[in-house]
């Protein structure tokens, strides 16, 4: 008779609560807190993040994601959420201010000439 090695699950760990107006820095601290408690498993990782996501962000977790057979669970909703459509507003509000200032400068440039 063989002795099983019994199961141990990977470890749970619960994230700080998720930063909407800085993502990528979000990610940097949950990979940080990932490795501090030695999280390595990807479908550990991909269970915490999905559990610190506001409500809002539901719409990039696809139930397909949550199948057994994806290989990078944690990579595939970091890529969803991360190459979302929708700026923030403090990218908006950056992209507008760096409008402006691009139209002053090509307004003071047609000036001089």
């Amino acid at each position: 008779m063989t002795e099983q090695t019994p199961k141990v699950p990977p470890p749970s760990i619960q994230l700080m609560p998720f930063w909407p107006d800085n993502i990528e820095a979000w990610f940097c601290y949950a990979e940080a807190d990932f490795y501090e408690h030695g999280v390595n498993d990807t479908r550990a990782k991909f269970l915490a993040a999905v559990k610190a996501l506001p409500r809002e962000f539901g719409r990039y977790v696809t139930p397909s994601m949550f199948a057994s057979d994806v290989s990078e669970p944690y990579e595939t909703v970091k890529r969803s959420i991360l190459k979302r459509g929708d700026l923030t507003d403090r990218q908006t509000l950056d992209q507008l201010l760096n409008n402006i200032d691009a139209q002053h400068v090509l307004q003071q440039t047609c000036c001089k000439v």
